[in-house]
Protein backbone atom coordinates (compact mmCIF):
# COMPACT_ATOMS: atom_id res chain seq x y z
CA UNK A 1 0.00 0.00 0.00
CA UNK A 2 1.39 3.52 -0.57
CA UNK A 3 1.61 6.13 2.10
CA UNK A 4 -1.20 8.16 2.61
CA UNK A 5 -1.69 11.71 1.25
CA UNK A 6 -1.93 14.41 3.47
CA UNK A 7 -5.70 15.30 2.25
CA UNK A 8 -7.72 18.23 3.49
CA UNK A 9 -11.14 16.78 2.04
CA UNK A 10 -14.00 17.55 2.82
CA UNK A 11 -12.97 20.74 4.36
CA UNK A 12 -16.07 22.78 4.52
CA UNK A 13 -19.22 20.43 6.50
CA UNK A 14 -22.16 20.82 7.16
CA UNK A 15 -23.11 18.68 10.62
CA UNK A 16 -27.07 18.27 11.90
CA UNK A 17 -27.41 18.33 14.99
CA UNK A 18 -30.52 17.33 17.36
CA UNK A 19 -29.22 15.85 20.79
CA UNK A 20 -29.84 12.45 19.82
CA UNK A 21 -27.76 9.58 19.74
CA UNK A 22 -27.42 9.44 16.40
CA UNK A 23 -26.64 12.85 15.52
CA UNK A 24 -24.25 13.05 18.65
CA UNK A 25 -22.49 9.82 16.51
CA UNK A 26 -21.84 12.19 13.39
CA UNK A 27 -19.22 14.33 16.13
CA UNK A 28 -17.63 11.19 17.09
CA UNK A 29 -17.00 10.20 13.44
CA UNK A 30 -15.98 13.44 12.63
CA UNK A 31 -13.61 13.27 15.16
CA UNK A 32 -11.60 10.09 13.57
CA UNK A 33 -11.47 11.99 10.10
CA UNK A 34 -7.14 13.21 9.96
CA UNK A 35 -8.46 16.23 8.14
CA UNK A 36 -10.86 17.63 10.88
CA UNK A 37 -8.17 19.88 12.58
CA UNK A 38 -8.08 21.92 8.82
CA UNK A 39 -11.94 21.37 8.66
CA UNK A 40 -14.79 24.34 9.03
CA UNK A 41 -17.62 22.71 10.27
CA UNK A 42 -21.00 24.40 10.52
CA UNK A 43 -23.02 22.54 13.00
CA UNK A 44 -27.08 23.59 12.74
CA UNK A 45 -30.62 23.02 14.20
CA UNK A 46 -33.55 23.50 13.09
CA UNK A 47 -36.54 24.76 15.25
CA UNK A 48 -40.41 24.42 13.95
CA UNK A 49 -40.96 27.03 15.44
CA UNK A 50 -43.41 26.36 18.37
CA UNK A 51 -42.19 25.45 21.67
CA UNK A 52 -40.24 27.46 23.74
CA UNK A 53 -39.27 24.36 25.55
CA UNK A 54 -38.11 22.57 22.51
CA UNK A 55 -36.05 25.62 20.99
CA UNK A 56 -34.16 25.72 24.24
CA UNK A 57 -33.32 21.82 24.39
CA UNK A 58 -32.14 22.32 20.59
CA UNK A 59 -29.95 25.25 21.77
CA UNK A 60 -28.11 23.09 24.51
CA UNK A 61 -27.67 20.24 21.83
CA UNK A 62 -26.12 22.99 19.58
CA UNK A 63 -23.53 24.09 22.56
CA UNK A 64 -22.92 20.70 23.29
CA UNK A 65 -21.71 19.89 19.94
CA UNK A 66 -19.90 23.21 19.65
CA UNK A 67 -17.89 22.86 22.61
CA UNK A 68 -17.06 19.22 21.54
CA UNK A 69 -15.58 19.99 18.32
CA UNK A 70 -14.33 23.49 19.98
CA UNK A 71 -10.45 23.47 19.36
CA UNK A 72 -10.04 19.98 17.55
CA UNK A 73 -10.93 21.96 13.96
CA UNK A 74 -9.86 25.23 12.28
CA UNK A 75 -13.66 26.84 12.26
CA UNK A 76 -16.52 25.62 14.20
CA UNK A 77 -19.92 27.74 13.72
CA UNK A 78 -23.26 26.94 15.62
CA UNK A 79 -26.59 28.36 14.42
CA UNK A 80 -30.29 27.69 15.45
CA UNK A 81 -32.58 27.97 12.43
CA UNK A 82 -36.22 27.63 12.25
CA UNK A 83 -38.22 26.22 9.64
CA UNK A 84 -38.57 22.69 7.73
CA UNK A 85 -35.27 20.99 8.40
CA UNK A 86 -34.76 19.03 5.44
CA UNK A 87 -35.26 22.33 3.61
CA UNK A 88 -33.04 24.82 6.09
CA UNK A 89 -30.31 21.96 5.37
CA UNK A 90 -29.92 21.53 2.03
CA UNK A 91 -30.03 24.96 1.05
CA UNK A 92 -27.50 26.27 4.16
CA UNK A 93 -25.72 23.90 2.43
CA UNK A 94 -25.82 24.71 -0.75
CA UNK A 95 -25.42 28.32 0.31
CA UNK A 96 -21.91 27.53 1.80
CA UNK A 97 -20.93 25.52 -0.82
CA UNK A 98 -20.29 22.58 1.63
CA UNK A 99 -18.33 19.53 0.88
CA UNK A 100 -20.49 16.97 2.84
CA UNK A 101 -23.57 17.35 4.90
CA UNK A 102 -23.47 14.84 7.79
CA UNK A 103 -27.18 14.06 9.64
CA UNK A 104 -28.02 11.16 11.76
CA UNK A 105 -30.06 8.05 10.92
CA UNK A 106 -33.09 8.91 12.98
CA UNK A 107 -33.78 12.02 15.49
CA UNK A 108 -35.29 12.25 18.46
CA UNK A 109 -38.86 10.44 18.33
CA UNK A 110 -40.36 13.91 19.35
CA UNK A 111 -41.52 17.17 18.64
CA UNK A 112 -38.03 17.94 19.14
CA UNK A 113 -36.55 16.01 16.49
CA UNK A 114 -34.69 17.39 13.46
CA UNK A 115 -34.61 14.37 11.68
CA UNK A 116 -38.26 13.10 11.93
CA UNK A 117 -40.25 11.65 9.17
CA UNK A 118 -38.09 11.22 6.86
CA UNK A 119 -35.69 14.04 6.79
CA UNK A 120 -32.57 12.31 6.45
CA UNK A 121 -34.03 10.85 3.41
CA UNK A 122 -35.07 14.08 2.06
CA UNK A 123 -31.76 15.23 2.61
CA UNK A 124 -30.08 12.88 1.00
CA UNK A 125 -32.31 13.19 -2.28
CA UNK A 126 -32.43 17.03 -2.53
CA UNK A 127 -28.51 18.21 -1.27
CA UNK A 128 -26.07 19.31 -3.91
CA UNK A 129 -23.52 17.70 -2.49
CA UNK A 130 -22.18 14.38 -0.86
CA UNK A 131 -24.43 13.01 3.00
CA UNK A 132 -22.93 10.93 5.20
CA UNK A 133 -25.89 9.24 7.07
CA UNK A 134 -24.86 8.25 10.24
CA UNK A 135 -25.95 5.47 12.74
CA UNK A 136 -24.86 4.76 16.35
CA UNK A 137 -22.96 3.35 17.78
CA UNK A 138 -19.89 5.11 16.87
CA UNK A 139 -16.94 2.57 16.35
CA UNK A 140 -14.19 4.23 14.23
CA UNK A 141 -13.51 3.94 10.19
CA UNK A 142 -11.08 0.53 10.03
CA UNK A 143 -13.71 -0.71 7.49
CA UNK A 144 -14.96 0.92 4.18
CA UNK A 145 -16.74 -0.34 2.00
CA UNK A 146 -17.36 1.18 -1.37
CA UNK A 147 -20.41 -0.32 -4.20
CA UNK A 148 -19.41 0.27 -7.67
CA UNK A 149 -21.66 -0.41 -11.01
CA UNK A 150 -19.08 1.49 -13.33
CA UNK A 151 -21.58 4.37 -13.87
CA UNK A 152 -20.69 7.64 -13.63
CA UNK A 153 -22.52 7.74 -10.28
CA UNK A 154 -20.61 5.51 -8.84
CA UNK A 155 -17.02 6.78 -10.58
CA UNK A 156 -17.95 9.99 -8.43
CA UNK A 157 -18.57 8.38 -5.38
CA UNK A 158 -14.94 6.31 -6.00
CA UNK A 159 -13.15 9.83 -7.10
CA UNK A 160 -14.80 11.43 -4.09
CA UNK A 161 -13.45 8.59 -1.59
CA UNK A 162 -10.06 8.73 -3.16
CA UNK A 163 -9.39 11.97 -1.83
CA UNK A 164 -11.75 11.58 1.55
CA UNK A 165 -9.41 11.82 4.44
CA UNK A 166 -9.53 8.67 6.23
CA UNK A 167 -7.37 7.32 9.11
CA UNK A 168 -4.26 5.16 8.12
CA UNK A 169 -4.93 1.99 9.01
CA UNK A 170 -8.97 1.97 7.23
CA UNK A 171 -9.39 -1.32 4.79
CA UNK A 172 -11.37 -0.30 1.52
CA UNK A 173 -13.15 -3.27 -0.20
CA UNK A 174 -14.67 -2.12 -3.83
CA UNK A 175 -17.82 -4.02 -4.31
CA UNK A 176 -19.49 -4.89 -7.74
CA UNK A 177 -22.72 -7.56 -7.90
CA UNK A 178 -23.42 -9.43 -11.16
CA UNK A 179 -27.06 -9.86 -12.08
CA UNK A 180 -28.05 -13.62 -10.88
CA UNK A 181 -27.82 -15.90 -14.24
CA UNK A 182 -30.99 -17.49 -15.59
CA UNK A 183 -32.06 -19.88 -12.89
CA UNK A 184 -32.52 -23.50 -13.73
CA UNK A 185 -36.44 -23.97 -13.46
CA UNK A 186 -36.75 -21.18 -16.45
CA UNK A 187 -34.24 -22.88 -18.56
CA UNK A 188 -33.68 -26.89 -18.45
CA UNK A 189 -37.26 -27.15 -17.96
CA UNK A 190 -39.87 -28.49 -20.60
CA UNK A 191 -42.66 -26.59 -22.65
CA UNK A 192 -45.59 -28.52 -23.69
CA UNK A 193 -46.61 -27.63 -27.20
CA UNK A 194 -49.50 -29.17 -29.37
CA UNK A 195 -48.74 -33.25 -28.41
CA UNK A 196 -44.86 -32.74 -27.94
CA UNK A 197 -42.50 -31.61 -25.35
CA UNK A 198 -39.64 -29.60 -26.14
CA UNK A 199 -37.04 -27.85 -24.19
CA UNK A 200 -37.71 -24.35 -22.93
CA UNK A 201 -34.37 -23.23 -24.50
CA UNK A 202 -32.26 -24.59 -26.63
CA UNK A 203 -28.33 -25.99 -26.04
CA UNK A 204 -27.31 -23.17 -28.29
CA UNK A 205 -29.27 -20.46 -25.97
CA UNK A 206 -28.46 -22.08 -22.70
CA UNK A 207 -24.51 -21.38 -23.68
CA UNK A 208 -25.30 -18.16 -25.03
CA UNK A 209 -26.58 -17.46 -21.96
CA UNK A 210 -23.71 -18.70 -19.95
CA UNK A 211 -21.08 -16.93 -22.23
CA UNK A 212 -23.32 -13.58 -20.98
CA UNK A 213 -22.83 -14.42 -17.69
CA UNK A 214 -19.61 -15.13 -17.78
CA UNK A 215 -18.45 -12.22 -19.35
CA UNK A 216 -20.67 -9.96 -16.94
CA UNK A 217 -18.16 -11.59 -13.97
CA UNK A 218 -15.26 -10.80 -16.30
CA UNK A 219 -16.17 -7.10 -16.68
CA UNK A 220 -16.83 -7.31 -12.59
CA UNK A 221 -13.77 -8.67 -11.88
CA UNK A 222 -12.11 -5.63 -14.34
CA UNK A 223 -13.81 -2.90 -12.84
CA UNK A 224 -13.52 -3.68 -9.14
CA UNK A 225 -9.60 -4.22 -9.73
CA UNK A 226 -9.37 -1.04 -11.93
CA UNK A 227 -11.18 1.24 -8.98
CA UNK A 228 -9.04 -0.90 -6.17
CA UNK A 229 -6.18 0.13 -7.95
CA UNK A 230 -7.13 3.83 -8.31
CA UNK A 231 -7.81 3.81 -4.96
CA UNK A 232 -4.01 2.61 -3.76
CA UNK A 233 -2.68 4.56 -5.78
CA UNK A 234 -4.43 7.89 -3.93
CA UNK A 235 -3.10 6.07 -0.74
CA UNK A 236 -5.74 3.50 0.41
CA UNK A 237 -5.81 0.15 1.43
CA UNK A 238 -8.34 -1.07 -1.01
CA UNK A 239 -9.34 -4.56 -2.54
CA UNK A 240 -12.04 -5.45 -5.15
CA UNK A 241 -14.54 -8.39 -4.85
CA UNK A 242 -17.24 -10.03 -6.66
CA UNK A 243 -20.64 -10.75 -5.43
CA UNK A 244 -23.74 -12.39 -7.33
CA UNK A 245 -27.38 -11.59 -7.21
CA UNK A 246 -30.01 -8.68 -6.31
CA UNK A 247 -27.36 -5.67 -5.46
CA UNK A 248 -29.06 -4.37 -2.27
CA UNK A 249 -29.61 -7.56 -1.09
CA UNK A 250 -26.10 -9.15 -2.08
CA UNK A 251 -24.43 -5.98 -0.46
CA UNK A 252 -26.36 -5.78 2.68
CA UNK A 253 -25.85 -9.20 3.17
CA UNK A 254 -22.07 -8.97 2.71
CA UNK A 255 -22.00 -6.23 5.13
CA UNK A 256 -23.44 -8.21 7.95
CA UNK A 257 -20.72 -10.52 7.28
CA UNK A 258 -17.55 -8.09 7.31
CA UNK A 259 -18.96 -5.07 9.04
CA UNK A 260 -17.93 -2.21 7.72
CA UNK A 261 -18.61 1.12 9.62
CA UNK A 262 -18.90 2.87 6.37
CA UNK A 263 -20.98 1.97 2.92
CA UNK A 264 -19.77 5.01 0.01
CA UNK A 265 -21.91 4.68 -2.98
CA UNK A 266 -23.17 6.91 -5.74
CA UNK A 267 -26.71 8.10 -6.56
CA UNK A 268 -28.81 9.16 -9.90
CA UNK A 269 -31.31 12.22 -9.68
CA UNK A 270 -33.47 14.20 -11.66
CA UNK A 271 -33.45 17.90 -11.50
CA UNK A 272 -35.87 19.37 -8.94
CA UNK A 273 -37.85 20.66 -11.78
CA UNK A 274 -39.15 17.04 -12.65
CA UNK A 275 -38.91 15.61 -8.93
CA UNK A 276 -35.54 14.00 -7.22
CA UNK A 277 -35.11 10.30 -7.22
CA UNK A 278 -32.12 8.22 -5.98
CA UNK A 279 -31.18 5.01 -7.31
CA UNK A 280 -32.96 2.19 -5.75
CA UNK A 281 -29.92 0.51 -4.32
CA UNK A 282 -28.66 4.11 -2.94
CA UNK A 283 -31.96 4.26 -1.12
CA UNK A 284 -31.97 0.49 0.44
CA UNK A 285 -28.98 1.00 1.76
CA UNK A 286 -29.52 4.25 3.53
CA UNK A 287 -32.91 2.36 4.83
CA UNK A 288 -31.46 -0.93 5.69
CA UNK A 289 -28.24 -0.53 6.51
CA UNK A 290 -26.80 -1.00 9.68
CA UNK A 291 -23.31 1.53 9.81
CA UNK A 292 -22.89 4.92 8.20
CA UNK A 293 -23.43 5.15 4.55
CA UNK A 294 -22.05 7.82 2.41
CA UNK A 295 -24.00 8.76 -0.57
CA UNK A 296 -22.31 11.10 -3.43
CA UNK A 297 -24.15 12.46 -6.41
CA UNK A 298 -22.25 13.76 -10.05
CA UNK A 299 -21.08 17.11 -9.47
CA UNK A 300 -23.97 19.63 -11.46
CA UNK A 301 -26.25 16.57 -10.93
CA UNK A 302 -29.09 18.55 -9.50
CA UNK A 303 -28.94 20.70 -12.82
CA UNK A 304 -28.74 17.98 -15.57
CA UNK A 305 -31.69 16.51 -17.00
Amino acid sequence: MNEPMDKIHPAQILLGVDGSDQSLVGVSLLRELPCVPRCRIHAITVWNGRSPVDRARLQAALDEVRDKLRGGCAEVHAELCQGHAAEVIVRTATDMDCDLIVVGAKGLRSTLGILLGGVAQQVVEHARCPVLVVRAPSVGLGQVLLVTDGSDSSQAAAEYLANFSLPAETKVRVCNVVPPGALPQFTTGTWPVGHEVVPILSDRELAELDEMHEEERVQARKLVTETSTALCAAGLDAEGLVLEGDAATEILRYARRWHPNLIVAGSRGLSEIKGWWMGSVSRKLVNAATCSVLVVKRAGEADQQ
